[in-house]
């Protein structure tokens, strides 16, 4: 997700991005419900789980409002820093070179781990039960995007990076400077986001238009040089991050409220473009939000030079890959065999904690094994070639 040399990584950077990843994973472990035109959750088990959701109202109301918090900047954030990674390994490379790179890096990903993890998982845990043509749904639900699949990131960053660069070459082209046409590609990004919610599902085309802002916000050069001045401080660092994110929170929790209220139509023109228009700022706040705790995390020699944090930074974009499954792995286990108390008042949050201990480790065992698989592999045609190469006499001939 990044074409920085290692050499030249900014900590702070993949730390936010790791943030932003483990937030995603935590949202995923706490829907309930999944129905599609390409499949789903089937109808049993989603009975059983509102059911367990039924004997936990307490968990159900801070479970909705936490899922609400993390919505509002999770995904903007990762686009961000996906824009700021842009910006910062931006250099001059024909639209052919960017796309084979971002083909390489994240079409070829998407769609080994489409083909081979994701579907098959949830092939076995009855996702496709109710489905009437197992092919349509696999392909239109899966490889087109239009139903369920945590993988449209992928499809739709590699989209965000390729239209921002044609477009960031046609204003150069025509003599407009950096900074002019950074701001322009903004505007161009907020009449997408107004946009968005009319576009059609094909491609995750819809999601392309809501969070390209977010990217072409991250690519102009300006955000990452205000960001890079502005530091927690050194005296208490973490006091000033929950602060922060503790306003954060009463903010976003009284702006849902205020909306809500029953005297406010919430179908009007105003409250729908008040709400666009809050949904960039959030968005932007919460992310801030989490780059401040990057760079504190960053900063501590503590937490930086601990092996599970450096492993976890490191392979954030795998860990993203290969969560979603597992939780229909979880939720098919929990429904069909009663394991987990699920029909117990703890049975829910026991169930959401299940989901999010496997959803995590079950990736990190899969990287490790890639990792190990990788190194020994290495080893074995070192040692193959060492042993089938022509040897030489003293002098050099064969």
């Amino acid at each position: 997700m990044t074409d920085t040399p290692s050499s030249k990584r900014i900590n702070w950077i993949d730390y936010a991005r790791a943030i932003s990843i483990i937030l995603i994973i935590i949202a995923h472990t706490h829907y309930l419900s999944i129905s599609t035109d390409f499949g789903g959750i089937p109808s049993q088990q989603t009975h059983i789980l509102f059911s367990a959701i039924g004997t936990s109202p307490y968990f159900h109301y801070t479970n909705k409002i936490f899922y609400e918090i993390l919505s509002t900047f999770r995904l903007p954030l990762l686009f961000l820093l996906s824009g700021i990674v842009y910006s910062l390994s931006r250099k001059k490379r024909t639209i052919s070179e960017l796309t084979r790179n971002k083909f390489r890096r994240l079409i070829i990903p998407f769609l080994f781990t489409t083909l081979f993890l994701s579907v098959p998982i949830k092939y076995l845990c009855g996702y496709f039960d109710e489905s009437t043509d197992l092919i349509r749904d696999i392909v239109c639900g899966h490889m087109l995007l239009m139903g369920n699949s945590h993988l449209w990131f992928l499809v739709t960053l590699f989209v965000i990076f390729i239209t921002y660069h044609i477009i960031d070459r046609i204003l150069k082209s025509i003599a407009i400077n950096a900074f002019a046409s950074q701001s322009i590609i903004i505007l161009i990004g907020a009449f997408m986001f107004f946009l968005s919610g009319r576009m059609p599902e094909i491609l995750a085309t819809d999601r392309l238009f809501y969070y390209f802002i977010f990217f072409s916000i991250g690519a102009s050069r300006v955000t990452f040089s205000l960001i890079e001045k502005i530091n927690p401080p050194k005296n208490h660092p973490w006091l000033t991050v929950g602060s922060y994110w503790i306003i954060f929170t009463i903010l976003v929790i009284s702006y849902r409220r205020f909306v809500s209220h029953l005297g406010i139509d919430t179908h009007s023109n105003t409250i729908l473009i008040l709400e666009q228009v809050f949904c960039i700022i959030w968005g932007l706040a919460g992310a801030y939000g989490s780059i401040l705790l990057a760079k504190v995390i960053s900063s501590s020699k503590k937490l930086s030079k601990n092996r599970a944090f450096s492993f976890v930074k490191d392979n954030s974009f795998k860990l993203y890959r290969y969560s979603d499954p597992f939780n229909y792995l979880v939720i098919y286990i929990s429904t069909s065999t009663g394991l987990m108390l699920i029909d117990h008042p703890i049975g829910a949050p026991v169930h959401c904690m299940t989901r999010l201990i496997v959803t995590m480790t079950a990736p990190l065992v899969i990287i490790l094994a890639q990792v190990y698989l990788k190194n020994n592999m290495a080893g074995i045609i070192n040692r193959t070639h060492f042993a089938f190469s022509p040897k030489r006499n003293s002098s050099g001939t064969k």
